[in-house]
């Protein structure tokens, strides 16, 4: 039988081998110990990273769901709007970059036929119109995962306390404003947040 010190060293062992071993895998590793420790929010960036290193992990994806169980994840979309910023988070830059590529692609081979200048500029613009828009998201957004809880407050500024919190181990996507994160998604959190440092939020991107 594994014991919970057995896992406390494999850990340590583990966090060594950065930067040695593929991303997906560390990351979707790390996770895997954090979970077996029972540190919900650390599991939850480190498999949350994982996901973004890969199209697409079944198994990293199944033990998200048990993370969020323990956690009791309060995420759920009630609007268009929710939908398509928990899509735009669980995608995150890379992802949507890869899809504009497969995108722009057949765009980039009409090129090569006969075509008038009409029809040109009207695909330059469908081609540039996404990738616009994915410069943007990635340039005016950024996403972490609180490792600690965070105090959300109505406003940019500390006298608009509300008494909620953004707990720990939620994912949340955010804009910066005025120096503070104002939350998109989920919409359960939704509000300012102060710009935490690197000990109370996981980055995923956009956060130094």
């Amino acid at each position: 039988m594994v014991s919970k010190g057995d896992y406390v060293s494999a850990l340590a062992s583990w966090k060594d081998a950065k930067g040695k071993v593929d991303d997906f895998l560390y990351w979707h590793n790390l996770g895997s110990l954090y979970l077996q420790l029972g540190r919900y929010p650390e599991a939850r960036l480190a498999l949350e990273r994982a996901q973004l290193k890969t199209l697409y992990s079944l198994a990293t994806q199944e033990k998200l769901t048990v993370v969020e169980e323990k956690l009791s994840a309060q995420e759920l979309n009630d609007s268009w709007t929710d939908y398509a910023n928990g899509a735009l988070a669980y995608l995150g830059p890379m992802k949507l970059w890869l899809l504009v590529l497969i995108l722009v692609l057949p765009f980039v081979w009409m090129f090569r036929l006969q075509v008038s200048k009409r029809f040109m500029i009207v695909t330059c613009s469908l081609i540039a119109l996404p990738l616009v828009f994915v410069a943007w998201f990635q340039f005016s957004s950024a996403s972490f995962v609180a490792l600690a809880p965070q105090e959300l407050y109505d406003g940019p500024s500390k006298i608009f306390r509300t008494g909620r919190s953004l707990a720990a181990g939620t994912k949340v996507l955010v804009r910066e404003r005025e120096g503070w994160w104002f939350v998109v998604y989920p919409p359960s959190a939704q509000g300012w947040v102060v710009k935490g440092d690197a000990r109370s939020v996981g980055a995923l991107w956009g956060i130094e």
